[in-house]
């Protein structure tokens, strides 16, 4: 069981602005962080209960012929009909939060992050939320770079996502990454000392 001082970090931001970078840092303190993004991907996998939900909802078509699942093909058919993408967050997010809670269920620690794109949308709990945010130019080349896409492609990406003011706006912190490593770790250790404040106070 969760201890009761437990405190959860949640963070998030765009594509491109650093998030995974900074969640490693807090792995490098010490820290237990969950990659949703993992998570998401591993309860969809052949045979698991969220599949066989995807399946019956979109048909067969959304499946490779090894029976995987065909991400680009169920992207196509969610993102252009919003009660598609409802039903396809709806299926997915329960099981992905039930995926989380069992993982910080088994940690004992006084602060545990977790780590997510759409972590504000998915529903899941946290007790506080981390954005991070970078400038659209750093973001778009460290995704040319990262998933070796064209300025264009990564122009495009970048606009088809929530805008900074999105996840800061719904923030307890926020980190700007734009490539300090120093003033980066500077700012989630002081994070990091603020939360183990608060759980000493919760002790």
């Amino acid at each position: 069981m969760m201890q009761n001082k437990m405190k959860i970090l949640g963070i998030t931001g765009g594509s491109g602005c650093g998030k995974t970078y900074v969640s490693n840092i807090f792995r490098g303190m010490g820290i237990f962080v969950v990659d949703a993004d993992i998570v998401a991907r591993d309860v969809v996998k052949p045979g698991k209960p969220a599949l066989l939900e995807l399946v019956e909802y979109f048909g067969r078509d959304i499946l490779n012929d090894d029976g995987s699942l065909n991400r680009k093909k169920l992207a196509h058919l969610a993102f252009s009909d919003d009660k598609k993408l409802s039903a396809l967050n709806e299926i997915t997010h329960k099981y992905i939060s039930e995926a989380i809670w069992n993982m910080l269920s088994a940690y004992n620690g006084d602060i545990v992050g977790i780590d997510g794109a759409a972590l504000i949308e998915s529903g899941i709990k946290y007790d506080f939320l981390l954005a991070v945010i970078s400038d659209k130019k750093i973001r778009k080349r460290r995704i040319m770079e990262r998933d070796k896409l064209t300025e264009r492609e990564a122009e495009e990406r970048i606009n088809a996502q929530k805008d900074d003011s999105f996840y800061t706006g719904k923030a307890n912190f926020v980190i700007i990454n734009n490539g300090d490593a120093y003033t980066l770790q500077q700012e989630a250790e002081k994070i990091v000392k603020k939360l183990r404040e608060k759980c000493e106070k919760a002790d």
